[in-house]
């Protein structure tokens, strides 16, 4: 188990699951140890000043103007760090919970400035990194360098693994007591943005959110449908939660809130573009239901380039919306087909034409659980190659030709053409939303 100081108590601090850090060390490799210890202590104020620079240069969320001394309190915690560290390594023993508070508190601080826990914890990372460079040149200056430097990997490691547990517990807190003021502050925001006017930094980090948005590749609006939550909001706050880990699980900020009876949010676009986000959206919808316990329709706008742009984002969001249905839960406009968005102006009169021509296909395709009408898709996705549809429906291609050749015969229309397969896939969307 890890040792603590004799002046501490252990009761929290006992850690069963990890071997004695400090219990290879050799009374003839200790000295030198303790001496690295010491030199290190003597640089502290560089390797603070250099972990400062390389976390402002690589991680978006410390170089926020609105939190402008926070690389300044970046050098500060990281001292304070380094000195445990020091301390640690020449009392043969893991920091106690007394020596954590300063953590917990500037955790505390960064959770009501906005930053996320993966920015953090990078920025720990990071400092971990530099710091045990640190180590290697000051071990170098032994004769025992190897050994030395092999001796701290494992204090180092279990060191930094208590400053991860101590962050994520504390931020965890942190989150939970503050989450209602930050969903009241993001609202005021986004409410804002939406109605046209410019916001006040309501929130520490507010202002910093709304300059990546407007300086980076761009973002989107997320208008969101549940079902059943009339008098519960919970279900459509563990779904706000979920879509905002998408951005946070990118490295990109996400703000996504409770919004008449559904949710509406921004999703920060990475350099990767539009796409990536919205089929990364689509393809974890069912996790998202089976959080929340009920339907979820999402509709995605095009890209705003800029907060102003955020009206317009709605309105498409909100027409996307409209475009959902239960075999297509998420609709993103920028991967709708043209002829779905005239779908959502067809007139009674075009579905009548459309049902009397596709009656015998209807019958038919009723009868083989929906062979012909899947078929008539793939197709279409395939470019008419019936090999590459058969693959995608699981069976052989001479399977294919032949419900093609079925199609021609009860429709009139040869899927071999390409006029009259926009035709076949057109009435099938006609169809299909008539029947939802």
């Amino acid at each position: 188990m890890n040792r603590v100081g004799p002046d501490h108590g252990v009761e929290s601090e006992v850690r069963y699951d990890l071997p004695d850090p400090f219990g290879d060390w050799t009374d003839e490799l200790r000295p030198a140890i303790h001496q690295v210890a010491r030199d290190i202590e003597t640089q502290i104020d560089a390797i603070a000043k250099g972990t400062a620079a390389v976390i402002g240069g690589g991680i978006d969320e410390y170089q926020a103007e609105t939190i402008n001394s926070l690389l300044g309190e970046v050098e500060a915690i990281v001292r304070v760090n380094l000195h445990l560290f020091v301390k640690i390594i020449l009392e043969e023993r893991m920091p106690v919970p007394q020596e954590l508070t300063f953590v917990s508190e500037l955790v505390t601080v960064r959770v009501k400035q906005g930053l996320s826990m993966e920015s953090i914890l990078q920025a720990y990372r990071i400092g971990h990194r530099v710091s045990w460079e640190a180590v290697l040149r000051m071990a170098a200056r032994q004769e025992e360098s190897e050994r030395i430097a092999q001796a701290m990997v494992r204090p180092s490691m279990n060191f930094i693994d208590v400053l991860v547990i101590t962050i994520a517990s504390t931020y965890l807190r942190a989150s939970q007591s503050s989450e209602a003021d930050r969903e009241a502050d993001a609202r005021t925001v986004v409410e804002a943005i939406l109605s046209g006017e410019k916001p006040e930094p309501v929130f520490p980090g507010s202002q910093a959110w709304m300059r990546r948005l407007s300086e980076g590749p761009g973002f989107l609006v997320v208008r969101g449908q549940v079902g059943d939550t009339i008098g519960n909001a919970q279900p459509i706050r563990r779904i706000a939660a979920t879509i905002g880990q998408l951005g946070v699980s990118r490295g990109r900020s996400a703000v996504i809130i409770p919004f008449e009876q559904g949710l509406i949010g921004f999703l920060e676009i990475d350099t990767e573009g539009v796409d990536p986000v919205c089929e990364h959206l689509i393809s974890v919808h069912a996790s998202i239901e089976a959080e929340a316990g009920r339907q979820v329709f999402l509709g995605v706008g095009l890209r705003c380039q800029e907060v102003g742009d955020a009206p317009r984002g709605l309105r498409e969001a909100e027409e996307a919306l409209e475009m959902t249905r239960p075999d297509r839960p998420v609709i993103a406009l920028s991967q709708t087909p043209v002829f779905l968005h005239l779908m959502g102006q067809t007139h009674p009169t075009i579905e009548s034409v459309v049902a009397e021509r596709m009656k015998e296909l209807t019958a038919v395709d009723r009868r083989l659980a929906g062979e012909l009408s899947r078929t008539v898709l793939a197709y279409a996705k395939a470019n008419q190659n019936a090999r590459v549809a058969a693959e995608s429906l699981h069976c052989h291609v001479n399977t294919v030709k032949n419900r093609v050749r079925k199609i021609k015969e009860l429709t009139g229309l040869d899927p071999n053409n390409f006029e009259n397969l926009v035709d076949l896939v057109t009435a099938q969307e006609i169809l299909s939303q008539s029947n939802n």
